[in-house]
Parts: C-alpha cells; sequence; structure tokens
C-alpha cells in the first residue's frame, strides 16, 4: 500500500471515527475501535481550526490505513510456539520434554 493509493478498508465489529462537534460522520478516515480509541492511537485534537471529537460508529468499513498496517501485522505475526515446565518453570519448545531438566512437559 503506497502513500498514493487510497486504503480501501476491510469490516470490523467496532469503528470511530474523529469528527466536527456536533457531527456524527466526516469524510475523514475510520478507524477500528479498540476500547474507545483508534486502533492507530491518532489523537483527538483540532483540525484546521475546529473542535474535533471521537464518535463511536459500531459495525463498518475502517479505511485508516495505519489501522489496517496494524491488524495486517498482528495477523501474519510468528505465531510462539512454547510451554513453561511445572518443574523448573522454563519456557520450553513444543517437544515434549523440559529443555532445561529433562521432565516431561505436557
Amino acid at each position: 500500500m503506497s502513500a498514493s493509493t487510497p486504503h480501501r478498508g476491510y469490516p470490523a465489529s467496532e469503528t470511530c471515527q474523529i469528527v466536527e462537534v456536533g457531527h456524527t460522520s466526516s469524510g475523514l478516515v475510520v478507524h477500528e475501535s479498540e476500547g474507545g480509541s483508534p486502533l492507530c492511537n491518532t489523537p483527538v485534537r483540532p483540525w484546521n481550526g475546529i473542535e474535533m471529537v471521537l464518535v463511536e460508529q459500531g459495525r463498518g468499513i475502517v479505511t485508516c490505513g495505519s489501522c489496517a498496517r496494524i491488524v495486517h501485522e498482528a495477523e501474519h505475526a510468528p505465531v510462539t510456539r512454547s510451554r513453561i515446565c511445572p518443574t523448573c518453570t522454563f519456557e520450553t519448545s513444543l517437544s515434549g520434554w523440559c529443555d532445561n531438566c529433562d521432565e516431561q512437559v505436557f
């Protein structure tokens, strides 16, 4: 995704948008909402001298490229596969045996 190519969007169960006070939507990007804040941590601040607020919008299409990048990175992150040995509390591989004390680990 390049800066010159607009992000097409992806569906999310919770979205939010930074809008002008008194409005419910704007021409600005729609963010994925996480705990009532944009996933990408975009701050709510005045825009061209206009006071802005964050509005929760529920299910919708996310158009923020930064939110999309975070979701993409999370979906493609390597999966950590390890277990904690109950005998020595050493973090070990999934081989079935502790790499530290040779106890069997389930």
